[in-house]
């Protein structure tokens, strides 16, 4: 569709901010890929400390 851009976010990769859940998290660099490869074009950075929050670093991911 013209001129609609789709996002998602980590959370539906099963990255939650649930203590229980940490161990069972998948990578952001997995996440970003998977992400790309299923033509989403933009995402949030997920809670806290789950993604990088500097700019260079997401862009080298």
């Amino acid at each position: 569709m013209p001129g609609f851009r789709f996002g998602n976010a980590p959370c539906s990769w099963g990255t939650l901010e649930f203590e229980d859940a940490k161990g069972e998290q998948i990578g952001y660099a997995q996440m970003l890929d998977e992400l790309a490869e299923t033509g989403y074009t933009g995402t949030e950075l997920g809670d806290w400390g789950y993604m990088p929050s500097e700019p260079e670093a997401l862009r080298r991911s």
